[in-house]
């Protein structure tokens, strides 16, 4: 397949045949592969997904970055591709078939394919049905067949590389090795040859399947991940301690493994035809019968009896409560005593373990009734008949109700705060969107509102105590902004910035690996898709508010108790939901930089909004403010044009000229606890003065509501 001239050679998979340890071995060999004009780039991935790589969200890019440097190779792997739908493979293949480009697919037999395939859906949280509806639900996939087809038909089979994982098909019998010399190179002396993405021993597969209790294609939660990671690892210590490791179960009937040999052979015939590719056909004559299907119900006593103990431990309580919470459940002491009958899986419902007890009140709560504005604030003794506790909250969670443990949660923290508590909450908020109901907003937006200070220009400012719903919509929607007078004590104010200090010093604790002097107050949140911006946020002094679960805690409770959401909430029609990458803790040192921007230029112009910034000390005098355009601006502005830093931003000869036509740009003064809110279109940047003496420390919290919610931006609920 490989020629002397760049190409483009496109490892497309397939899945769970050694896709991972092939892109391990290209990203560890980046620097290798380019001494030799071969550029390996992530795909599907945004710009930036790895510091040393280079990234194509698409085939378009691929292209135009192959034209920018055609004297080099390009050297992509991504098993997705292997799953494209038709349409997108076509217009990819179509694309790319005018350019020197090569794919290359390794498959596995389908009875060992499908095997790993079922392990790793199951591991990965998104299948939870038993193996034998999982062979029906993916039949249609399982063949390579029809995908192959349209690259073959599109760039011509010369140009189609297929091998099996059989060290028999394989150059040197090494898959690294073999997809190397695809490209005319040969594997580097010193390269270690290792196997990645291994899968488990089938008991933890079937106890993990357990925990799954749904089939979700996006896979775990951050509460089902606890859950999970936690009870894997315990699974593992008991296979080794009760010799059962390598303990090995038959998924197939006969049948099946017949068919299943017959269909892979099949399409290794119709290859052969069209490549010459000769490659080991799969012979299941000797194939045993299945003596059960596995489940969790047939994983040894031993086995169950060593993980219940491990998890009924204080300390691993403490560290993993949600897991500890799943092995005290119902359904697992059922595996343990015994009584487990049929399959464990609940299927259109909720979790397993949700099938045992549930807190009173809990199973009979409407969709609607406990998420309202106007009742979230009602006793918790509703829910629960004696004083609720964390674990309380746990169990809830456990029982997959994230929406009462957090509101459990809430009312125990207001007495009695406890930091493993508001670590789980803060997953459990980020959890509890994505499944929950979220009736539509008003169809018309932004609302129809009256001036509610007619002819005044600038910023208008209210009391605390003024505010309303109508108020707050019509300023932002007549002036661009609101600003509120003592929001917040000056008393609340100290206790908030104190609560940064901490919050920044656990956070360098934990990035320069120093032992962390506040445990728990810097818990970063798992959100991979966010790493970038994360790196942003830290590098201009702050911290994500849901990285400091106290933190949290304290701005959501001082914003409810000073009814900040409920207004926020009548405004948008909806309950809103914090944003993690823009709802920050920070303390900005004097003479930093910004350029102006609008938020909107990056979160979309339909989103609907609203930005709490809340000054924790004295601002605009001996330490930075915020300069704003004091102006109602209903678009957004042109971006990187006018002297601009960056593509999202405004510059200042746009600036200049929005002040020539009446716009003027203020710089105002803060005391702590004063607020400003406004939405994604106000123009605005950090101001500082080269002189000033003193930081400065400041919340911003950007709700949005559920309608329109931005694609990238992780919700919380509030």
């Amino acid at each position: 397949m490989s020629e002397t001239r760049p190409a483009i050679y496109l490892h497309i998979g397939r899945n769970k045949a050694g896709s991972t340890s092939l892109q391990d071995f290209f990203a560890a060999h980046a620097d290798w592969l380019a001494a030799r004009d071969v550029r390996y780039a992530l795909f599907g991935y945004p710009p930036g997904s790895a510091d040393s790589l280079p990234s194509y969200q698409s085939h378009h890019e691929l292209v135009a970055s192959f034209h920018a440097e055609p004297e080099k190779s390009i050297l992509i792997s991504n098993e997705v591709i292997s799953g494209f739908p038709p349409h997108y493979a076509i217009e990819m293949a179509t694309d790319l078939a005018c350019l020197n480009a090569h794919v290359i697919l390794y498959v596995r037999p389908y009875r060992a394919w499908l095997r790993s395939s079922y392990g790793f859906d199951v591991r990965s949280g998104i299948n939870g049905r038993d193996f034998d509806a999982y062979l029906e639900h993916i039949g249609p996939k399982i063949s390579f067949w029809p995908f192959i087809q349209i690259w073959g038909r599109l760039l011509g089979w010369d140009r189609v590389r297929v091998r099996s994982t059989d060290p028999r098909d394989l150059v040197g019998g090494d898959l690294i090795e073999d997809c190397l010399s695809a490209i005319g190179l040969s594997v580097p002396p010193t390269a270690p040859r290792t196997r990645s993405n291994v899968t488990p021993n089938w008991m933890a597969i079937e106890l993990l399947r357990m925990a799954v209790g749904r089939d979700e294609a996006n896979g775990w939660d951050f509460a089902g991940l606890a859950v999970a990671q936690a009870l894997h690892e315990i699974a593992e210590e008991a296979f080794e301690a009760c010799g059962v490791a390598g303990l090995p179960a038959e998924y197939l009937t006969r049948q099946q493994a017949h068919t299943l040999a017959d269909l892979y052979n099949a399409d290794l015939d119709a290859l052969r035809a069209h490549t010459g590719a000769d490659l080991r056909p799969d012979d299941a004559t000797t194939a045993p019968e299945r003596p059960f299907l596995p489940t969790a119900a047939h994983v040894p006593q031993a086995v169950l009896r060593h993980i219940t103990a491990r998890a009924s431990t204080p300390h691993f309580a403490r560290l993993h409560p949600e897991a500890a919470a799943f092995v005290a459940s119902p359904a697992f002491t059922a595996l343990l005593n015994g009584d487990a009958s049929g399959p464990i899986l609940v299927r259109d419902g909720p979790p397993p373990y949700i099938a045992g007890r549930i807190m009173p009140g809990a199973a009979a709560r409407g969709q609607e009734d406990r998420r309202d504005w106007q009742v979230m604030d009602s006793a918790v003794s509703e829910r629960v008949a004696t004083q609720p506790t964390a674990a309380d909250a746990f169990r809830l969670a456990g029982q997959g109700d994230l929406a009462a443990a957090i509101d459990v949660a809430m009312d125990v923290a207001r007495t009695s705060p406890d930091l493993d508590l508001l670590a789980a909450m803060a997953r459990w908020r980020c959890d509890v969107f994505s499944r929950m109901a979220h009736p539509k907003g008003p169809v018309a937006w932004p609302p129809k509102l009256p001036d509610p200070f007619p002819g005044s220009t600038g910023i208008p400012a209210i009391a605390a105590a003024d505010l309303t719903a109508d108020i707050l919509g019509g300023a932002i929607l007549h002036h661009g902004s609101l600003r509120v007078n003592g929001l917040v004590s000056p008393a609340m104010a100290r206790s908030l910035r104190a609560g940064i200090d901490r919050a920044l010093a656990a956070q360098g604790d934990f990035n320069e690996r120093r032992p962390v002097t506040d445990p728990g107050w810097y818990v970063p949140v798992d959100v991979p898709s966010l790493s970038m911006a994360r790196e942003w946020s830290e590098g201009c002094g702050a911290v994500w508010t849901a990285d400091c679960p106290p933190m949290l805690f304290e701005v959501i409770e001082t914003l409810r108790q000073c009814g900040v959401l409920r207004h926020i909430a009548d405004l948008m029609g909806e309950r809103p939901a914090l944003s993690v990458a823009k709802s920050t803790l920070r303390r900005v040192k004097p003479g930093s930089k910004h350029d102006w921007h609008q938020d909107g230029a990056f979160l979309g112009r339909d989103v609907r909004t609203v930005n709490v910034w809340l000054a924790l000390s004295n601002c605009g005098v001996d330490a930075p403010s915020m300069d704003v355009v004091g102006r109602r601006l209903p678009y957004v502005l042109q971006t990187h044009s006018h002297g601009a830093w960056f593509d999202w931003s405004v510059g200042q000869g746009m600036v200049d000229m929005l002040a020539e036509g009446g716009a003027p740009v203020l710089t105002p003064e803060f005391g702590p606890g004063d607020a400003l809110l406004f939405d994604h279109l106000m123009l605005h940047r950090t101001s500082g003065r080269d002189g000033m003496p003193n930081d400065r420390w400041a919340i911003e919290s950007w709700f949005f509501a559920p309608t329109n919610y931005p694609m990238d931006q992780v919700p919380l609920l509030v």
